[in-house]
């Protein structure tokens, strides 16, 4: 924002001109500081690409263009785009394609009761933080939808990373499993005023046996 003010010796100032100016940056999403592993297996998303031709940086993203070729003589006789964000396309210099990412599968979870372990990396040693964990499990038993819980661990950053294990019980009727974690910095302006400032969040996604039960019912 710019204001330009005219000074007047009697009355002070008067407002002459006013404007502002807007930008957009890249608005990248930072490296989250979590990571977890369920039963000893790390937690990896799948992810599904498609391959492109040609992607143009069009200021906001990448227009990647798909031709297509209704009579096959080799020739496209129509062209749409697809629009991805820059983190969503690499280009590969052994095939010459854009590889862009259309979506994601979120690992597989049996039933079982699962041992989780978040690690949580980039703390400042000698800080207190508070750790919440909300789950939600959701499967064909629960009438209404899901099973939620949350926990609140509070510590003291002994190192730049540190651990934290919780468990999480599914059964063969599970269909989602969703885990949110969010991290806090406890902060004082003096002895008697305290707060928290939101440092990170992240979430995984997991996909239950998700089988029917059986029926209750008998004719």
């Amino acid at each position: 924002d710019v204001h330009l003010y005219e000074e007047d010796y009697y009355w002070g100032h008067s407002d002459v001109a006013y404007d502002n100016f807007h930008f957009r940056g890249p608005c990248e999403q930072p490296p989250s500081p979590f990571n977890l592993t369920y039963d000893g297996m790390e937690y990896e998303m799948e992810y599904h690409y498609s391959t492109y031709d040609d992607c143009t940086d069009v200021g906001d993203g990448w227009e990647c263009e798909v031709g297509h070729d209704y009579d096959n003589d080799g020739e496209a006789e129509d062209y749409h785009y697809d629009h991805f964000p820059y983190d969503a396309c690499e280009f590969s210099e052994d095939d010459m394609l854009w590889y862009c990412e259309t979506g994601q599968i979120h690992p597989a979870i049996e039933e079982g009761n699962h041992t989780m372990e978040l690690t949580i990396e980039d703390l400042e040693v000698g800080t207190n933080y508070s750790l919440d964990i909300s789950t939600d499990v959701c499967g064909n038993m629960n009438m209404y939808g899901c099973e939620y819980d949350h926990m609140t661990i509070e510590f003291n950053a002994t190192a730049e990373t540190m651990s934290e294990t919780f468990h999480l019980e599914t059964d063969n009727y599970t269909c989602d499993v969703t885990i949110n974690v969010h991290l806090y910095e406890d902060y004082h302006w003096d002895n008697n005023h305290w707060g928290y400032n939101h440092v990170a969040h992240d979430s995984f996604h997991f996909r239950g046996p998700c089988e029917q039960p059986p029926s209750p019912f008998t004719l």
